[in-house]
């Protein structure tokens, strides 16, 4: 196993343990005999703890020796765009609003994905985020971001 594997590990082990003990600052639950709100966010904890150690014990017991990162792979460029376009989305969505940066998001993702059939793709993420802000404000009345008047 790579010291990389060790240390994304660790990280891991690290992060899940945050959040279990952050559960439990959750308010107390008010109905007995079901579980509170912090319930869920730890089984979720465990559930990453426990992935951890098979990844550990098998990596252990491996003799692959590939890398951990392959930085000249197209996966790990994929993914990086995915990331910044998932972030630009969520700094950008309270202050630009729903209806223009989703389908902007949705449209830029499934670009990163396949280069192919551009008018497709802009239309599905027009209907899509219309189908959303129907289902969410008219239907259900709950309010989504809108852009800042300035």
């Amino acid at each position: 196993m790579k010291k990389g594997n060790y240390v994304i590990s660790l990280i891991l082990v690290i992060i899940a343990a945050v959040f279990f003990f952050l559960a439990n600052d959750f308010p107390a639950n008010i109905i007995e005999n079901v579980p509170g709100p912090n319930f869920f966010p730890q089984v979720i904890a465990i559930g990453i703890i426990i992935l951890v150690v098979i990844m550990v014990y098998e990596n252990y017991h491996s003799t692959d020796n590939t890398p951990v990162l392959d930085f000249g792979s197209p996966e790990l460029h994929r993914s990086i765009r995915t990331l910044i376009v998932t972030i630009a989305y969520s700094t950008l969505l309270n202050i630009i609003g729903f209806l223009i940066m989703t389908p902007v998001c949705l449209f830029c993702l499934m670009m990163i994905m396949d280069k192919s059939k551009k008018t497709k793709k802009m239309a599905a993420a027009i209907i899509t985020t219309l189908i959303i802000y129907v289902s969410f404000e008219v239907v259900l009345s709950v309010p989504l971001p809108q852009m800042i008047q300035l």
